[in-house]
C-alpha cells in the first residue's frame, strides 16, 4: 500500500470551516492549526498520511461535530 504523507508549516496562515450539508459554515478558525483534530501540532504543522488507493486519511479517529467546533473556537 502506498500513502502520501503531508506535512506544511501553516506559519499562522491555516484557515479551516465546519460546513453543514446545507452549505452553512457552523464554525470557522483563522490562524493556528486547529489542535486535538488529529490533523496537526504545535499550532503551526498540518501533518497527515493518505491512502492513495482509498483516498482515506490514514489512523484517522471520528470527531463529533460539537469537537470539530471546540477545536475552530479555541
Amino acid at each position: 500500500m502506498a500513502t502520501l504523507k503531508i506535512n506544511a508549516k501553516c506559519s499562522d496562515l491555516c484557515f479551516a470551516d465546519l460546513i453543514n450539508d446545507k452549505g452553512e459554515t457552523i464554525a470557522e478558525r483563522d490562524g493556528y492549526v486547529p489542535q486535538n483534530v488529529n490533523l496537526g501540532y504545535d499550532d503551526d504543522y498540518v501533518e497527515f498520511e493518505v491512502d492513495i488507493k482509498t483516498g482515506q486519511i490514514l489512523n484517522w479517529k471520528p470527531l463529533t461535530e460539537k469537537q470539530v467546533i471546540a477545536a475552530l473556537k479555541k
